[in-house]
């Protein structure tokens, strides 16, 4: 199942509330979750996944405590896309707070920084757009 479209409309839905106290903050931890499934995705579970691998023979998937066997296949597809950081980076700019213009510069710099990584460690961060 791919949720991209379900978080980036959460995010949208933010943007109408532009000014709204804590709205940045929302969209931001929305984001984070993006970043959560994307990692899910791509490494599996962490929490799971080292006791599981001593559960399973061919090592090709994880085993939950109920027996449920959890692979980078079975779970929500997801791909983070520039226009739900620009979003984000908007919310920042908009909430006229010191401290939200810090969080912007952070998350616009770990945009930037993607481009010095491998695709491995990027987490699905993309590039920024002009």
């Amino acid at each position: 199942v791919d949720v991209t479209a379900a978080y980036t409309t959460l995010i949208r839905l933010y943007a109408k509330l532009r000014g709204t106290k804590e709205v940045a903050t929302n969209a931001r931890k929305t984001l984070d979750r993006m970043h959560f499934v994307h990692d899910v995705m791509m490494f599996g579970y962490e929490e799971n996944r080292a006791s599981a691998k001593k559960e399973t023979s061919d090592g090709n998937g994880t085993t939950t405590s109920s027996g449920v066997i959890v692979s980078p296949e079975h779970i929500a597809r997801i791909e983070i896309r520039p226009n739900a950081y620009n979003l984000v980076l908007g919310l920042y700019r908009d909430s006229r707070n010191a401290e939200d213009a810090m969080k912007a510069v952070e998350l616009l710099q770990s945009m930037v920084n993607v481009g010095k990584k491998s695709p491995e460690q990027c987490r699905g961060t993309p590039l920024p757009t002009t």
